[in-house]
């Protein structure tokens, strides 16, 4: 992903575009204009992630009333598909 953001940002493309407004790309720029450093980029990008992340758990949770929290992924595809055979 961070080559990506440098093509993007050496093609002079701002941060503020719509489709730039991915998470860590804002970050990815301030590192490429030497404001922060890669590992300032790395963590304020893994910061907005787990953010993220817990705002959908909230979302799930409150929108159909889960109470399951997974730890891993893989441990949710036979949660899933129990839930989607129960609605059909």
């Amino acid at each position: 992903k961070k080559e990506e953001i440098k093509v993007l940002h050496n093609a002079g493309l701002s941060p503020d575009l719509p489709a730039l407004t991915g998470l860590g790309v804002a970050d990815f720029y301030n590192y490429f204009d030497g404001k922060i450093s890669k590992e300032n980029a790395l963590e304020a990008m893994l910061v907005a992630t787990r953010q993220y992340a817990k705002r959908q758990c909230t979302w799930v949770k409150n929108s159909y009333n889960a109470d399951i929290v997974v730890e891993k992924a893989a441990d949710a595809l036979p949660l899933i598909e129990k839930w989607v055979k129960n609605k059909t």
